[in-house]
């Protein structure tokens, strides 16, 4: 197993691998994750105040995890839209990850950093 992001090979990956055009990605695939990512934004954000921080990062990560999935197993534009949904999801949950690691580090660190 390697630590390399996966992100920079997304394309190549999708295009060798999974038999979709560039024209596909580029005019359906990618801009789903840039509507989703601005649809989830603040959604997550009241998710987190009245479900919890911790539970709104797990969902996070079960989308992470959703968004594996997809892409290894799942076939096709649609599925690849969904991949980028799930993505989004993940996405937009990370702000809620770094804003509770704000919470639960004392005042006296968040000075030093």
């Amino acid at each position: 197993f390697t630590f390399v992001r996966r992100e920079p090979f997304l394309t190549k990956y999708l295009v060798e691998e999974k038999d979709i055009s560039v024209v596909a990605l580029d005019s359906r695939v990618w801009p789903t994750d840039t509507y989703a990512n601005l649809a989830f934004l603040l959604p997550v954000g009241f998710t987190a105040e009245f479900l919890g921080y911790t539970r709104t990062i797990l969902l996070g990560l079960v989308a992470r995890q959703c968004t594996r999935a997809l892409l290894v197993f799942g076939e096709g534009v649609p599925v690849m839209m969904l991949m980028q949904v799930t993505y989004a999801f993940s996405s937009a949950c990370n702000t809620v990850f770094f804003a509770f690691a704000l919470l639960v580090v004392p005042e006296k660190w968040r000075t030093a950093a």
